[in-house]
């Protein structure tokens, strides 16, 4: 059984609860400045965090150029699809399935087998060189009209740099017990001083920056956020604000083992299946308004406690992983067991 390490499982359910929230709350989206403001926050870090642990930890099937774990983002990719369409179904009546036209949560896999198939094809080229590469595509990506949400392509060619950032990284570089408590604690409140900061902004001036939940999403062209070449500047300082706030994140997340670590090492399990939780919890049975009549001052409150439940039971469903069973059957060592997620 593969061993696995406390303080990224915790990042994991953090960050997939962060997704599930985002999700919830967007079924709200407009009704009131708090919950437009959550919204914003959550999307000023949360994917970018997610892409970036996933670099982290793709060294080895990248060197190790392991195809199959490609074929099994491009099966939870298709599957996430048809659960899209199922939800669809189910809450409004109405069917309709668009392949490779990604505006739901599956496009989190989709890039995620491109990722990993460009990044074994430019492993043994220079580090600075692909990275500087990386982001240059990124910024000027948006002054494309072509892009957007076909096949994902304005969401791989934002966030790839940021994936790419996590696999030139190593998980000692966020290790803090080799500092000293004081140090420790600087970094910590420092973590913390940033967040703090980024949601009080997030809160005060809302009104004055809905341009960047845009901007944070990465699917945008420039001329649809009002921006023409003035965009490549601010997706620049877009990259510069993630290189603050996703170490950030990692430094502030626990290393012991809570009563939630379990679930972050289900979190693949979640993003499958919550899309279709959201349809049938909220949208086919019209909680949204039931809470927006029954608790018109808490209804945020409420759909907050909703992304949490949705977290915990879908963590409990059927995840997808192919990739074990065959490097196990490579080996002759047999397939491991359903627990080895």
């Amino acid at each position: 059984m593969e061993q696995r390490i406390a303080k990224w499982d915790n990042l994991k359910f953090w960050m997939i609860l962060c997704v599930v929230t985002g999700h919830v709350i967007y079924q709200f989206h407009g009704t009131s400045f708090e919950t437009d403001a959550l919204y914003l926050f959550i999307y000023s870090f949360h994917m970018p965090v997610f892409m970036f642990v996933a670099g982290l930890f793709s060294k080895n099937a990248i060197k190790e150029k392991r195809y199959e774990l490609i074929v099994e983002y491009l099966a939870i990719y298709v599957i996430m699809k048809f659960t899209e369409t199922l939800g669809n179904y189910i809450a409004t009546g109405k069917s309709s399935f668009h392949f490779l036209w990604e505006s739901g949560p599956a496009w989190f896999a989709l890039a995620m087998a491109v990722f990993l198939f460009v990044t074994m094809l430019l492993k043994d080229y220079r580090p600075p060189v692909i990275l500087a590469l990386a982001v240059m595509i990124g910024c000027f990506a948006g002054l494309d009209t072509h892009f957007g949400d076909h096949f994902a392509s304005m969401r791989i060619c934002v966030f790839y740099p940021v994936f790419l950032a996590g696999f030139y990284m190593e998980p000692k570089a966020f290790d803090l017990s080799n500092l000293t408590k004081t140090n420790r604690i600087i970094v910590k409140a420092a973590s913390l001083a940033v967040l703090v900061i980024v949601c009080f902004l997030a809160f005060r001036y809302f009104g004055d920056s809905k341009v960047l939940i845009r901007l944070f999403k990465g699917k945008y062209e420039y001329a649809e956020m009002g921006m023409r070449l003035d965009g490549v500047v601010w997706r620049m300082l877009c990259y510069a604000f993630w290189g603050v706030m996703i170490p950030a994140v990692i430094f502030l997340t626990d290393g012991k083992e809570r009563i939630y670590t379990w679930l972050g090492s289900r979190s693949m399990s979640v993003f499958i299946w919550h899309n279709l939780a959201i349809a049938i919890v909220i949208r086919a049975t019209g909680l949204r308004r039931i809470l927006m009549v029954n608790m018109p001052n808490y209804y945020l409150i409420g759909a907050v406690c909703i992304a949490g439940v949705i977290t915990v039971l879908t963590a409990y469903l059927p995840g997808f992983r192919i990739s074990k069973k065959l490097r196990a059957r490579k080996r002759g060592d047999g397939i491991p067991e359903a627990s080895e997620q």
